[in-house]
């Protein structure tokens, strides 16, 4: 993927950009940009800080894990601003926003080798991929969605654009992704040259 910018923004967008730990939807623990806080233990390798008055001040691991047990132990079902005036600790942006790039980076090596030809699809395509698996996770978007990845492998953005949508994301968040594979499937008309699906064994 050469333009990280933008589908960094697009995750943000719908993930959310959050400094401090709060519950998602399913009422796990969470901060930044849709990270899961799994255990109170993983919390301590998170890089928090004091909010005032102690403010820019490292927490330590035994307040972050307290931090982490109080926003755990909170009422589910609100959104994200709701754990913000309980909150002790925050992540700086600039952290966020690494966790987030080595996120990316890391979802894309795994999306390679399920779809060995990533590197050759239109962006449009790698970034739509990109949010389906950070949203979903890689299992759940290949053993979920059979025929939007047998789609994908073929390069039938069309056929992949209509097997995309998820259930839970907001309309505009499906419909974003769903036009990218639209976009992709009026420009890549033709195969590049020298490419062929049987070149690939996408075909026998």
């Amino acid at each position: 993927m050469k333009d990280y910018s933008k589908a960094a923004a697009m995750l943000k967008e719908f993930e959310g950009n959050v400094t401090w730990m709060y519950l998602d939807t399913r009422g796990y623990v969470t901060v930044g940009v849709g990270e899961m806080i799994p255990t109170a233990a993983a919390a301590r390798h998170y890089p928090f800080y004091h909010r005032a008055p102690k403010s820019g001040q490292r927490a330590t691991a035994a307040e972050i894990e307290a931090e982490f047990k109080n926003v755990h132990s909170a009422q589910k079902g609100h959104v994200s601003s709701y754990y913000h005036k309980n909150a002790t600790l925050e992540m700086h942006q600039g952290d966020i926003d690494d966790l987030l790039m080595k996120q990316i980076k890391s979802f894309e090596t795994r999306l390679r080798g399920h779809f060995p030809q990533f590197d050759s699809y239109p962006e449009p395509v790698q970034r739509g991929l990109l949010d389906m698996a950070y949203n979903l996770g890689i299992g759940k978007l290949v053993g979920h969605f059979p025929s939007f990845c047998k789609a994908v492998k073929e390069r039938d953005w069309k056929t992949a654009a209509a097997q995309s949508h998820r259930n839970g994301p907001s309309a505009k968040r499906n419909n974003q992704v769903k036009q990218m594979f639209l976009d992709a499937a009026a420009k890549d008309t033709a195969a590049p040259e020298g490419f062929t699906l049987q070149a690939t064994g996408l075909l026998p």
